[in-house]
């Protein structure tokens, strides 16, 4: 979640498109280091049950990215 601390920074830009490219990136850089850090450690998973983590980690953090965006920003 780090990442996020620069794209904080570089939020306070008044543009939207800005906004939106920063967190999609914040979130997919995010996104990746949580899924092949959690998914590297247990080998003996199944094909289904790493889909299964995988998408719920991209749930989890899509609603942390736009809880973010909408809280913190106040954007409507």
């Amino acid at each position: 979640m780090s990442i996020f601390l620069p794209i904080t920074a570089l939020c306070f830009l008044e543009s939207e498109i800005i906004h939106m490219i920063l967190l999609t990136i914040g979130f997919a850089m995010s996104s990746l280091f949580l899924i092949r850090g959690i998914l590297s450690m247990d080998k003996k998973l199944g094909d289904k049950e790493k889909m299964v983590m995988g998408v719920f980690i991209l749930g989890v953090q899509l609603i942390l990215v736009l809880m973010y965006k909408f809280y913190f920003f106040h954007l409507y």
